[in-house]
């Protein structure tokens, strides 16, 4: 699968499942470089032979040319987990499209908030996420609410229905959270995680 170009919302946000999926493979796409041949192809390598000539050729980078093959990676597994998820919605037959999980999901870890904070997260203009938002009412998943503090400010909650929504997309990922987990341990994991945050902490400052 080629690399493809990671959008500025996995680096400025690590939100519900899709940002703990980055996190979990930050380690794995740093030490393992696919290629099309197997190791019992002719002029196939071994995977020792592999991770030698990535080593090699990561310790020729810069600082900057290896974050821009980490963002890469990164942007190549959004991408993946984006056709996965987009797969099983055509499977169930599920009125409703990725862009709008994510919605759903950033509302699952941070519910009540107002539609220009979500637009400025999912960067997106207040037209199209007016419009997003208004689809999302009409499907029953989220709720609009006064501030009590400023009613003429909107609160965004989910609903029952939002809720249990964010459930079964809970449980299609669920395998893939264990696979990304085969062969890394949890001092690894930590590490990543420490790393992407301060990635993250470097690109918001002022």
């Amino acid at each position: 699968m080629p690399f493809v170009l990671v959008s500025p919302m996995c680096v400025s946000t690590l939100k519900g499942w899709v940002g703990v999926l980055f996190l979990m493979y930050v380690p794995f796409v740093l030490v393992f470089i696919k290629t099309s041949k197997s190791e019992n192809e002719p002029g196939g390598c071994s995977a020792l032979t592999k991770s030698n000539i990535f080593a090699e050729h990561m310790s020729s980078q810069t600082t900057a040319e290896k974050a821009k093959e980490l963002l890469r990676s990164m942007g190549e597994v959004r991408n993946t987990l984006r056709q996965y998820i987009s797969v099983r919605i055509r499977e169930e037959e599920m009125d409703i499209t990725f862009e709008l999980l994510e919605i759903l999901a950033y509302l699952n870890k941070k519910d009540g908030i107002n539609q220009q904070e979500i637009a400025d997260i999912m960067l997106k203009d207040k037209s199209s996420m007016t419009y997003q938002i208004d689809g999302l009412v009409k499907r029953d998943l989220v709720k609009r609410m006064e501030d009590e503090n400023d009613r003429r400010n909107k609160l965004i909650f989910l609903t029952e229905k939002g809720k249990d929504l964010q459930q079964t997309m809970q449980g299609w990922v669920a395998g893939l959270y264990d696979k990304s987990m085969e062969g890394i341990d949890a001092g690894t994991i930590d590490m990543a995680l420490a790393m992407v945050q301060k990635m993250h902490t470097n690109l918001n400052r002022k």
